[in-house]
């Protein structure tokens, strides 16, 4: 794994990743800096749209310029450039409550998975939080519970299997998946973190590899699914936060970062902290699906 660049856009928390094939560039977000990104690549022609709420993770759908965005307080259609809310799809939260969305991902049957985040356990109880899955038709079901911060989100490569985390809990767990009918069952504990590594955004490749970010930890790692290895790749940032599988051949890796909280000493030792760093790798992804799509 190489790195070849480094997109310098200063994100407080970049997060959500994602690969658009069609368009040849990748899409992420900055939460605490409202913001979503799209770039193209490789020509490397950025736009930045700002947003009235933090956005929380996007995905693909089949509509030009039409994104599907968990913001803070909901998940909506919504269009970047004209900052345009076509429709409120989930709306379960309020500003400032205590409770917002973190992580999501398209399963390969086009559905939207979603989990939460608990801010404030002041406000909000742990029962409270969740991980739903949105599908086109308007269908809302919310699978798990009691959980801080929810990430990690991934589906095996032939849909049998969801990865999910708590990042507070530095554990992720797998999960046997009926992808006909969207449910997630026999619960184990696919890997439980040390030290101060926190599983963060994840991704798989084509054969069934998951490769997850390790916040506070400036690293990622692979979990081999062929000898349960675990390979600990270095990273110039102590916050990575998401990575995504991208390019023309799908071998390219574009992983977020944070600079939250950092101090000065430190920014200054981690001048890329807050850039989306991209790798060149031996490996290659799968093409993400969009809302509503079906790919296998």
């Amino acid at each position: 794994m190489k790195l070849i660049d480094s997109i310098k856009v200063n994100n407080q928390l970049g997060e959500s990743v994602i690969w658009d094939a069609q368009e040849q560039c990748v899409w992420w977000i900055d939460i605490f800096g409202k913001n979503i990104y799209r770039l193209q690549w490789p020509s490397k022609n950025l736009d930045v749209f700002s947003t009235t709420e933090r956005p929380c993770a996007i995905g693909l759908t089949d509509k030009d310029n039409i994104l599907i965005v968990a913001f803070e307080t909901g998940v909506s259609l919504y269009n970047p450039k004209t900052k345009e809310i076509i429709e409120w799809i989930y709306r379960p939260f309020k500003l400032n409550s205590g409770i917002r969305f973190n992580d999501g991902k398209i399963d390969r049957q086009g559905r939207f998975w979603i989990s939460t985040m608990i801010e404030s356990t002041e406000k909000i109880n742990i029962t409270q939080s969740g991980l739903y899955c949105i599908e086109s038709n308007g269908k809302i079901t919310k699978h798990l519970s009691d959980f801080t911060i929810g990430n990690s989100l991934a589906f095996s490569p032939c849909s049998t299997k969801l990865y999910f985390s708590d990042s507070n809990q530095q554990t992720i767990w797998q999960f046997d998946f009926n992808s006909d009918q969207a449910k997630i069952f026999n619960q184990s504990i696919f890997s439980k973190l040390e030290g101060d590594a926190c599983p963060d955004g994840a991704d798989v490749d084509n054969e069934g590899n998951l490769w997850c970010t390790n916040w506070g930890d400036s690293s990622l790692s692979k979990y081999s699914i062929f000898d349960n290895e675990k390979i600990d790749e270095s990273l110039p940032v102590s916050q990575p936060t998401c990575l995504a599988f991208g390019g023309k051949n799908l071998d390219y890796l574009f992983v977020t970062s944070a600079n939250y909280q950092l101090s000065k000493d430190e920014l200054a030792e981690q001048p890329n902290s807050g850039s989306l760093l991209i790798y060149q790798t031996s490996s290659k992804g799968i093409a993400p699906t969009r809302f509503g799509e079906v790919n296998g």
